[in-house]
C-alpha cells in the first residue's frame, strides 16, 4: 500500500533513496500502530481497574495513612494545591475533586515530582494525598483555605494539611491542566467508565462540602425566611464575571462580546423560563428558588411567570459594593474580611442542591458542583439549557 501510494510522487528519487524513505514511512505506520495498541490496553486497563464508588472510603482511609506514615504531610505524592487557583468556588471545587478521583483511583493525580501522563501507581493503589493550607493569598490576595475553608467547613474526610505549599500561579496550573482533562478523557472512555466517574465526583464533593455547625444554622435561617416549602425549583442564572476568567479583551472585541452576551442572556431567561413552566405544570409546583449574580434577573422572572412565587436570598449589604471587587464576583469569594460573600454564595448552593428540581446550565462550574452534590433519585429532575451537567467532569 506505502508503495502505490507514494510511488508518484517519489519518481523524482533514486532507487536507494527511495527505499529508505519508505522505510522512514514503514517505520512511521509501526509505531503509530503500537501507540493505539498502548491506548487501547490502558483502556482495557482503565475500565478493568476503575474501582466502584463503594470503595471510596477505604481508599481514602488507606491514602490518608500514608500520608500519617510520611515525617511530614507536604511529602505526600500528590498535594492538592486547587484553594490557589484564581478562579471560583465552582471551579475550585471540581478541580479539587477531579485530583482526589485520580489520586485515590489510582490512575495518578499530578505528582509533586512530576506530572506526565499515566497512573503513577501501575497497581493501581491509592496515591498518598494532602490538602495545601498554606495561610497566605493567592496571586489575587484571596485567602481562599484561610477565609472560606477553616471559616465555613469541617475537614469531615480527614485530609493531612501541607502547611508549606508552592502558592505560585504555574504550581496550581500545572496541576489543574493535567488532571481534570485526563479524568475528562478517562470518563468517555465507557458509558460505564463515566458512570464510575460520576458516582466517584459526588462521594468526593458530598464529602468535602460538610458545613461548620454555624453556617449550617446561617444557611437553614436564610432558607427557612424565604418559605420555600418542601417541594420547590431551583434555578441557577450567570451572567456576570465568567468571561473575566480569561484574558481581557480589547474595547472592540469586548464590545461585541457584549452583544453576544445580552443575546445570550436574554434567550437563557427565555429558556429558564420554558423550563420553569413546564416543570410547574409537571409537578404543581409554584415556587421558584433563584440564584444569580444578577439582582435584576428576579423582577424580569417574577414579570414572565405572574403565577409563580420567585424567590431569592437576601444579598451582600449594598455598601459592600463600594468594594473594587462586586461581592458576587469569583474573585470576592474567600478575600479577606468577606464571609458575608462567602455565607451568601453557599446559601445559593445548599439551596439549589435541596431543590426538588434544578435548572441550570452544564457549561457553568457552580451548575456542575450543585449537580454533582445532588441524590440519584434528585438527578432525575436535574434540567441543563446547554450541555448535560455531567459532560465536564
Amino acid at each position: 500500500i506505502l508503495v502505490q501510494t507514494l510511488r508518484p510522487r517519489l519518481g523524482r528519487y533514486s532507487g536507494s533513496a527511495m527505499k529508505y524513505l519508505l522505510i522512514l514511512a514503514f517505520l512511521a505506520v509501526s509505531a503509530a500502530l503500537r501507540r493505539q495498541n498502548r491506548t487501547q490496553t490502558q483502556f482495557n486497563q482503565s475500565q478493568s481497574q476503575f474501582p466502584r464508588p463503594e470503595e471510596f472510603e477505604a481508599r481514602l482511609h488507606q491514602s490518608i495513612q500514608m500520608t500519617n506514615a510520611l515525617a511530614d504531610p507536604c511529602q505526600a505524592q500528590v498535594l492538592l494545591k486547587d484553594f490557589f487557583w484564581p478562579t471560583g468556588f465552582g471551579s475550585i471545587t471540581n478541580n479539587l475533586a477531579a485530583s482526589m478521583i485520580l489520586a485515590l483511583s489510582g490512575h495518578g493525580s499530578a505528582t509533586i515530582q512530576t506530572w506526565q501522563a499515566g497512573p503513577a501507581n501501575p497497581d493501581y493503589t491509592p496515591q498518598s494525598i494532602a490538602l495545601c493550607g498554606t495561610p497566605g493569598a493567592d496571586t489575587t490576595g484571596r485567602r481562599f483555605y484561610s477565609e472560606m475553608w477553616l471559616r465555613n467547613f469541617d475537614n469531615r474526610l480527614g485530609l493531612p494539611v501541607c502547611g508549606s505549599c508552592d502558592m505560585s500561579f504555574n504550581a496550581a496550573r500545572d496541576q489543574v491542566w493535567h488532571d481534570n482533562p485526563k479524568l475528562k478523557r478517562l470518563s468517555e472512555q465507557s458509558d460505564e467508565l463515566h458512570a464510575l466517574v460520576r458516582g466517584w465526583n459526588h462521594k468526593v464533593l458530598t464529602g468535602f462540602f460538610a458545613c461548620q455547625a454555624h453556617t449550617g444554622m446561617h444557611i437553614d435561617q436564610m432558607l427557612a425566611g424565604l418559605a420555600l416549602g418542601v417541594d420547590y425549583i431551583g434555578v441557577h442564572i450567570r451572567h456576570g464575571d465568567k468571561g473575566s476568567e480569561t484574558d481581557l479583551l480589547d474595547s472592540w472585541s469586548y464590545a461585541d462580546r457584549a452583544r453576544h452576551l445580552l443575546a445570550f442572556s436574554s434567550s437563557l431567561l427565555t429558556a429558564t423560563t420554558q423550563k420553569i413552566q413546564q416543570a410547574v405544570e409537571l409537578y404543581g409546583i409554584k415556587t421558584v428558588f433563584l440564584a444569580s449574580d444578577d439582582a435584576a434577573t428576579l423582577q424580569q422572572l417574577q414579570s414572565a411567570l405572574p403565577t409563580v412565587a420567585v424567590k431569592m436570598a437576601m444579598r451582600v449589604p449594598d455598601q459592600q459594593e463600594s468594594m473594587h471587587v462586586d461581592p458576587y464576583h469569583s474573585q470576592a469569594v474567600g478575600a479577606k474580611n468577606s464571609n458575608e460573600v462567602n455565607l451568601a454564595l453557599l446559601t445559593d448552593i445548599v439551596g439549589l442542591w435541596r431543590s426538588k428540581v434544578f435548572i441550570g446550565t452544564g457549561s457553568s462550574n457552580l451548575g456542575r458542583l450543585v449537580s454533582a452534590l445532588r441524590s440519584e433519585e434528585q438527578l432525575q429532575h436535574d434540567i441543563s439549557l446547554d450541555v448535560p451537567f455531567d459532560s465536564i467532569l
